[in-house]
């Protein structure tokens, strides 16, 4: 049922973005990057208990650690302790971060939930580094890390602080 009780999920949709929202998704075929674009909208009406939105949340938590359940079994470690990163903006939400967080417990228990230390395209720049045959260790990461602090701070706003 609906937050607004009519039995219809997407009233409560900020009501001119909802109504366009149908249309746009169901009414050709739509872009994955438009269709991600209402996420926080999903993860918005999911946190004011409507059942609908909160079933897409936790269906696409569900989709995401069966995804890294694949690739642990491919990768022959799905039965041995192993971290598990999720990234991209929806994995930093604290509502998604407790879902992947539950599911992955369920579905790869010897799996550990971390943040991820980087983002994707410094993983995947580092996942080419070692098929290239670079070395990629503790230290590396580590001067790596500082590395990206000291220049977001070289690049951040004056007067942010940041």
């Amino acid at each position: 049922m609906g937050a607004n009780g009519d039995g219809i999920s997407v009233r409560p949709l900020l009501p001119r973005r909802g109504r366009q929202a149908i249309p746009k998704i169901h009414g050709h075929a739509t872009p994955a990057t438009k269709v991600a674009s209402f996420a926080p909208l999903v993860f918005e009406v999911a946190a004011s208990s409507d059942s609908v939105a909160a079933s897409i949340v936790a269906g696409a938590a569900r989709s995401l650690v069966r995804l890294a359940a694949a690739a642990a079994e491919r990768l022959g470690v799905a039965t041995v302790p192993t971290n598990v990163a999720f990234t991209g903006s929806i994995a930093t939400l604290d509502a998604m971060r407790a879902l992947l967080r539950e599911e992955l417990n369920r579905v790869l228990p010897c799996a550990r939930y971390v943040s991820p230390r980087f983002d994707s395209s410094i993983g995947a720049a580092l996942l080419a580094a070692q098929a290239d045959g670079i070395a990629v260790d503790e230290g590396a990461l580590t001067r790596l890390s500082r590395s990206i602090a000291n220049r977001t701070r070289f690049y951040a706003a004056p007067g942010t602080g940041d």
